[in-house]
């Protein structure tokens, strides 16, 4: 494993960002490649950021107009057709604006974009893997590289790429299976930007109206798609074994997905109906009014690259309870609320010693909100800068090399 520690210098970069997942379909990784071009425009560098559709409405651009957001493909087309198109956008661009970097979201599809079209934009590509790309769950069907095709075109990629980003120290074994390098990998952590909003009491009162939440009771909350990788069954066989001591807790589940119908199917069949809330999609405004409002948050995953949605809730001193999984420890550091994944018996424990203590609720929120700095966007974004920078560098000397001099 690298660690970048070249200098920056003054110079600013002209980057193509490409992913094949954005707004306004939303997860972990589609906010930080919308957060990481916005910064990286704000410090002044020429950001393309290529997105599958147009989502100009989704990026927040600086006085220069950049991120400039490039879509690549068009809707309704069908899939061979769509391919051409979108190395079609991508080669015209590169002919048009040479870039010093070519910086790609996921091994596949926007990675083998990126290292296929080499020979005509010259830059150096980096990938970040942000999991699915690279890890693989056979029991729950989780990975890109469960299909033959995808596990041969994410070799490739990671073979022909200069530098393979990874958001956990926990994913380095995945990438070697994939086929990377070690001299190839670097770890660069997700960035969490603040909130540009207050939430008031009013608001937060508002949500639970809506939802119906009960607004006397202990709120435990879990914000994630509703996933198999998510490992909600184990969270709501805990609330059962958590409502025989404390009736008046209730389990809020925002977020929305294909486990919907058979979780709702599981909470009647264990008797929960009356402390478990479904809200569906929640963000913006709602989101936060929840986690503000919640006593415990948990996270019950079987799978995690690095976990952002632990960011929000460490932002306003939540004590978490979270499935020890990928990057969960590299965010929350050592913990014992950190539990063994699909334990029922230690989710619910650790669930149950928070609950019965609000000077240890207090405690463990406060520790998290001081980790938080270290995922500040300004500390994320310069280790970025830094990793360009120094294959930009290497690129030009090896250039020298090669031309003579000349």
């Amino acid at each position: 494993m690298h660690k970048t520690g070249y200098d920056r210098g003054a110079e600013k970069l002209k980057i193509f960002m490409i992913t094949t997942t954005f707004f306004p379909k939303v997860g972990g990784a589609e906010y930080q490649i919308k957060w990481l071009a916005e910064e990286l425009a704000k410090k002044g560098h020429e950001v393309y950021l290529f997105t599958p559709y147009e989502a100009d409405e989704f990026i927040e651009k600086n006085e220069f107009c950049f991120p400039k957001n490039i879509s690549l493909r068009k809707g309704g087309a069908n899939s061979f057709s769509d391919v051409f198109r979108m190395i079609y956008r991508f080669t015209k661009t590169i002919r048009r604006i040479k870039p010093d970097i070519v910086h790609a979201h996921y091994a596949f599809s926007a990675g083998f974009l990126a290292v296929i079209t080499k020979p005509i934009h010259k830059a150096p590509v980096v990938i970040t893997s942000h999991g699915e790309d690279i890890q693989v769950v056979k029991e729950i069907g989780y990975g890109m590289r469960l299909k033959r095709h995808r596990r041969l075109l994410v070799n490739l990629s990671l073979k022909w790429c200069d530098a393979h980003v990874l958001v956990s120290n926990s994913m380095q074994d995945a990438a070697i299976n994939a086929g990377s390098q070690e001299n190839k990998l670097y770890t660069i952590h997700n960035m969490f930007a603040p909130p540009n909003m207050k939430i008031h009491e009013k608001q937060i009162k508002d949500v639970l109206r809506k939802y119906k939440i009960p607004s006397n009771r202990k709120i435990l909350l879990s914000v994630s798609r509703l996933h198999p990788t998510k490992g909600l069954d184990y969270l709501i066989e805990s609330m059962k074994k958590v409502i025989h001591t404390y009736k008046d807790s209730h389990l809020v589940i925002a977020g929305d997905g294909e486990e919907r119908d058979r979780l709702e199917k599981l909470v009647n069949d264990q008797g929960l109906k009356d402390y478990v809330t479904f809200t569906g999609w929640v963000e913006g405004v709602e989101k936060l009014a929840l986690i503000r409002s919640c006593d415990v948050f948990c996270l019950s995953s079987l799978k995690e690259g690095l976990p952002i949605t632990l960011f929000e809730p460490m932002y306003y001193s939540k004590p978490i309870v979270a499935a020890n999984v990928g990057g969960v420890p590299e965010v929350l550091g050592e913990s014992e609320y950190t539990v063994e994944k699909a334990n029922v018996d230690s989710f619910s424990n650790a669930i149950l010693k928070l609950l019965s203590d609000g000077n240890e609720r207090e405690k463990v929120g406060k520790r998290a909100n001081k980790r938080l700095e270290k995922f500040f966007a300004d500390n994320i974004v310069v280790q970025y800068e830094e990793l360009f920078k120094s294959l930009i560098n290497r690129k030009s000397y090896l250039d020298t090399v090669y031309t003579g001099g000349k």
